[in-house]
């Protein structure tokens, strides 16, 4: 399903009329009280959502992330919200309108296969955008995940940027042509190879991680970040291992002893309940987590996605 959001942000980028618009994840995009005043930075993940700090206090989780998932709130209100990551998927308007939707994530992407059934689909990273400047300028782009981690080859070129998460974005030369690329996200989505034979492949996400069966064939649930995946080295020790995104997952050592490491994405977000039932909520990305060291200092570079994670491998 295609939703058309128009929100009150005049000055759209990229995928702008919606809410991650505007300025990237600054004004307008994941902007007002979202991701907005900058990037994944200064006020970003900042006020009330992925507010106070990086992913921090309230960020992913009261608003953002939080009540109903990517919804009310945050990434919410014309966001991630309205027709975005909730409705339809990353789908109705950033990562809909041939973005991730009508062929990456969308058409049985993160929609009806991997994110989809029960997990990031319905009402987490549902209805979406991630679109409109976000990820585009600048955003995941210069410094985040881009100059460092998902940067060189990987969200980097091309990134989240240029064509964003959305036309093209994580298929055509995005998160394709040299992360997520060759197959990645792209052709067959974080499902067939997708995050596999290419930046999150090649030892990475790959070999174990996203690759065998991992956001593949049962998505990121059932053992997909699960048997070695995001396990043999960033997210490593467990990490997305076990369970998925859920029950252990980015839970119980998770993202947590390594990158997204100590109470990150541990204890509280992607763990109880996860991107699952709570969502990436109640100190997800909060607590140090994306903050301090992760999407913080650095982004997703210098710590978490950062050193051997995402980045080494890759390329």
């Amino acid at each position: 399903m295609v939703f058309t959001l128009t929100t009150s942000h005049p000055k759209s980028t990229l995928f702008s009329t919606s809410a991650l618009n505007t300025g990237a994840f600054s004004t307008g995009a994941f902007s007002t009280g979202m991701l907005s005043t900058g990037a994944f930075s200064t006020g970003m993940l900042s006020t009330g959502m992925l507010s106070t700090g990086a992913f921090n206090t309230g960020m992913l989780s009261t608003g953002a992330f939080n009540t109903g998932m990517l919804s009310t709130g945050a990434f919410n209100t014309g966001a991630f919200s309205t027709g975005m990551l909730s409705t339809g998927m990353l789908s109705t308007g950033a990562f809909n309108t041939g973005m991730l939707s009508t062929g990456a994530f969308n058409t049985g992407m993160l929609s009806t296969g991997a994110f989809n059934t029960g997990m990031l689909s319905t009402g987490m990273l549902s209805t979406g955008m991630l679109s409109t400047g976000a990820f585009s300028t600048g955003m995941l782009s210069t410094g985040m995940l881009s100059t460092g981690a998902f940067n060189t080859g990987m969200l980097n070129t091309g990134m989240l940027s240029t064509g964003m998460l959305s036309t093209g974005m994580l298929s055509t030369g995005m998160l394709s042509t040299g992360a997520f690329n060759t197959g990645m996200l792209s052709t067959g989505m974080l499902s067939t190879g997708m995050l596999s034979t290419g930046a999150f492949n090649t030892g990475m996400l790959n070999t174990g991680a996203f690759n065998t069966g991992m956001l593949s064939t049962g998505m990121l649930n059932t053992g997909m970040l699960s048997t070695g995946m995001l396990s043999t080295g960033a997210f490593n020790t467990g990490m997305l291992s076990t369970g998925m995104l859920s029950t252990g997952m980015l839970s119980t050592g998770m993202l947590s002893t390594g990158a997204f490491n100590t109470g990150m994405l541990n204890t509280g977000a992607f763990n109880t309940g996860m991107l699952s039932t709570g969502m990436l909520s109640t100190g997800a990305f909060s607590t140090g987590a994306f903050s301090t060291g992760a999407f913080s200092t650095g982004m997703l570079s210098t710590s978490a996605f950062s050193t051997g994670a995402f980045n080494t491998p890759a390329s």
